[in-house]
């Protein structure tokens, strides 16, 4: 009876010390729920983040190094990037132009190159076919920029077509509306000899229609113009040619 009471004390010990062990160690126990917890960007993880280690002092700092990477030292480290205020500016150079090329400045000597040029005729009609090449004071005169005088240069054979019923192919100059023209202007071609700045005065030709024709704008498509060649210098104040050539009484061939 005794021995039974005993082994029952025994035991009901043993039972409250564990209960003891179990209250200490859970009594410091927090739920992870509870903690409070930093707002993490999960788009911008860092692929060496499990390389990162907090030192001593709370830096980060890799938490170590592969001993086969050497550190830089001092003396190798990288130069500081250049920025604008270290680059010393250099001035454009930009080459003095005339249409079709750089070009010198210094004027040209007028001289005859082509002395004499006969123009075809054209079946079923009374007119001659004319191109811009056979208008081409570079290639005539050796002249890019003609005084206003030029015309008193002009060989025979160029003189003798004033009057003269031509037909000529080339494109519209863009017009300042697109419909029911009644003149413009023609040029060789749409690149930059016609449409940039300053073109050749003899690339290009006043049209006059003739009365009652009308026509709209015909944008870069080449065309044939029909009319009576004339030569016809207009100047500025400047003395500066605007006009050379003309196309009078003309109509508009489009195929």
């Amino acid at each position: 009876m005794e021995f039974g009471r005993l082994q029952l004390t025994y035991a009901m010990g043993l039972i409250v010390t564990i209960c003891a062990l179990g209250c200490a160690e859970s009594s410091g126990y927090t739920d992870y729920a509870d903690l409070p917890h930093a707002a993490v960007d999960t788009t911008a993880v860092d692929p060496d983040a499990s390389q990162i280690a907090t030192g001593v002092d709370g830096t980060v700092e890799p938490a170590s190094i592969d001993s086969t990477t050497e550190k830089p030292s001092a003396d190798q480290s990288s130069p500081p990037e250049a920025t604008l205020a270290d680059v010393t500016p250099v001035p454009a150079v930009y080459g003095k132009t005339e249409q079709g090329g750089v070009k010198p400045d210094a004027p040209r000597e007028i001289k005859l190159l082509i002395k004499d040029k006969k123009f075809p005729t054209i079946k079923d009609s009374d007119a001659v076919r004319v191109s811009y090449d056979d208008l081409d004071l570079e290639k005539i005169l050796n002249i890019i920029r003609p005084p206003t005088n030029i015309a008193d240069h002009f060989p025979d054979w160029l003189k003798q077509l004033d009057g003269k019923k031509i037909r000529m192919r080339g494109f519209m100059w863009p017009p300042f509306k697109a419909e029911g023209l009644t003149s413009f202007v023609f040029t060789r071609d749409t690149g930059e000899c016609c449409f940039g700045p300053d073109p050749y005065i003899f690339l290009r030709a006043k049209v006059k229609l003739a009365d009652g024709e009308k026509t709209d704008f015909i944008q870069l498509t080449p065309f044939d113009v029909e009319g009576t060649f004339r030569i016809a210098p207009l100047a500025d104040d400047d003395n500066k040619l605007w006009q050379l050539y003309l196309i009078d009484d003309a109509k508009v061939l489009v195929q």
